[in-house]
């Protein structure tokens, strides 16, 4: 064998050894934040400092979570270096869940590039949600994408004629669990753990590998489909799931008197364009907006959703004092709530008194009163 073929061999020999070696690298090169589990509860929070140099790419925190009760509200918000990443969100156990494993579920953040900085870093966990416990700290190097395998999943929604009908998509793993859907954010649909909102036109998020079941449901004169798939990060999936109306509801409606948003009343944890697609998948015909001492239109809100010949919508108020709260409707957005002012108000009215808040209701127009609770 001559010199040169000697040579080429050495040469194939080395890069064939760097090919092998470059993934090991790169995952030697992960940063172990934490390993230990740790209680986030009431004024209990977490913060951690970690040393590290600046990314200058996109990075992922990845780590553990046992949530398992979602927040009216107050959520626990996750900081680097004061860059925040997002929020924790409950993983709710479904009926008929395992409950052997631990509740643990593995998630992910984004680190943008640049977050970190040569030297000293902190992780922090801040806010006011629900007890949670949290473990397995790591920053991994590669995107978020990379690090969890995410694939593509779309889904549609149909009637059995093929036209397009809103509804909700859950999502659960092989332990029956709601799962996080990656990147499925998008202007006309509603994102929680495991729970999409659709208009059923084809909405995208992402999974990591795994067996999960998807169903569709909107509300309880509409059937359930229900699909088994298996994500393995190989190549994006595409699915349509078909439902069809199964109840005969003739002379009558389906209504719901009692909606919240967390604009309009400071608790719960929908907007006012993600109520407007939730209505519209649960198979509301007629949504009456009661927020707390607040008279809130959804008008705008499905014009731009594109939900209006889904429901129709009545603007009402809940009128909170400490002595009760009363469901009232219809009124006027531009005008004052009984008992308040035009606009924003506390959430608890001075004025308890049942007899003066009640003709106040009717004097701006409300034909329907309910006393919801004392």
């Amino acid at each position: 064998m001559d010199l040169c073929h000697i040579r080429t061999l050495i040469l194939l020999a080395a890069s064939g050894t760097s090919i092998l070696a470059g993934p090991l690298k790169a995952a030697e090169k992960s940063i172990v934040i934490d390993r230990a589990p740790h209680k986030i509860q009431g004024k209990n929070t977490f913060q951690k400092t970690f040393s590290a140099q600046i990314n200058p790419t996109e990075f992922a925190l990845l780590f553990e979570q046992d949530l398992k009760k979602e927040s009216s509200g107050g959520y626990w918000n996750v900081h680097i270096n004061d860059k925040r990443l997002g929020r924790l969100e409950a993983h709710i156990p479904q009926i008929g869940t395992d409950d052997k494993p631990d509740g643990f579920h593995r998630i992910g953040f984004a680190v943008p590039a640049n977050v970190l900085k040569e030297g000293e870093n902190s992780l922090t966990i801040t806010g006011r949600g629900q007890p949670a416990v949290l473990r397995n700290f790591v920053l991994d190097p590669r995107p978020l994408k990379q690090a969890l395998q995410l694939e593509n999943v779309t889904v549609r929604v149909k009637t059995p004629a093929g036209h397009p009908v809103p509804a909700r998509l859950t999502v659960v793993n092989d332990r029956g669990q709601l799962v996080k859907l990656y990147n499925a954010r998008q202007p006309k649909n509603a994102v929680r753990p495991g729970i999409l909102y659709t208009l059923g036109t084809g909405d995208s998020f992402e999974l990591p590998p795994g067996k999960y079941t998807l169903y569709a449901t909107r509300g309880m004169e509409w059937g359930v489909a229900r699909l088994p798939v298996e994500v393995d990060n190989m190549q994006p999936l595409d699915f349509t799931l078909v439902i069809s109306h199964e109840v005969d509801t003739t002379g009558f409606l389906a209504c719901d008197s009692h909606i919240h948003t967390l604009p309009g009343s400071g608790h719960g944890n929908a907007t006012f364009e993600e109520r407007v697609i939730t209505i519209a998948g649960e198979g509301i015909e007629v949504a009456i907006a009661t927020d707390h001492n607040h008279i809130s239109d959804y008008t705008k809100y499905k014009k731009t959703a594109g939900t209006q010949s889904h429901f129709h919508s009545i603007s009402g108020d809940e009128v909170t004092t400490h002595n009760g709260h009363f469901t009232a409707f219809p009124f006027d957005p531009a005008q004052a709530v009984p008992g308040g002012v035009q606009g924003r108000n506390p959430l608890f009215l001075k004025n308890d008194n049942w007899g003066e808040l009640i003709a106040d209701m009717r004097k701006k127009g409300a034909e329907v009163i309910i006393l919801n609770h004392p």
